[in-house]
């Protein structure tokens, strides 16, 4: 999101196998970050500058992400700590969402019709009825 613009989404299944929940969403949040390094770069090619923050609606992933070393969770292979040193540079800045406020959940999860109206208006979509003016007539 850039204000309310929604500018990018992405899903994808985890390719690395992890051992706990808390480490599931650390590889998410690893994921995330390097897209979304990628697309901050892209933006200031444009001239274009703004904050990079991720929300999470996981307090382990923030837990795992905002600290030094592996901790008390043993598994995480190294290679993923370097998300750690850009979240304490203050390069990326992470954030706790409830999960009713987690506009990704309508890409992930069953949700009704009342929360997908809201979280799509929270990306500034909105919904229309009828046909747009350039679509084909059936008639």
């Amino acid at each position: 999101m850039c204000g309310l613009s929604c500018i990018r989404t992405y899903s994808k299944g985890q390719a690395v196998i992890s051992l706990s929940s808390g480490e599931s969403e650390y590889y998410g949040l690893v994921s995330a970050i390097s897209h979304l390094l990628g697309d901050g770069a892209m933006a200031q090619d444009w001239g274009i500058q703004f904050r990079l923050r991720v929300w999470m609606d996981a307090s382990a992933g923030i837990s795992i992400g905002s600290r030094r070393g592996l901790g008390r969770v043993k598994h995480i292979d190294t290679v993923f700590l370097w998300v750690q040193q850009i979240v304490t540079q203050g390069r990326v800045r992470l954030g706790k969402k409830g999960t009713d406020e987690m506009l990704a959940d309508i890409l992930t999860k069953p949700v009704n019709e009342k929360i997908m109206e809201r979280m799509l208006r929270g990306m500034a979509f909105f919904f229309e009825e009828g046909k747009h003016r350039l679509a084909k007539s059936t008639a």
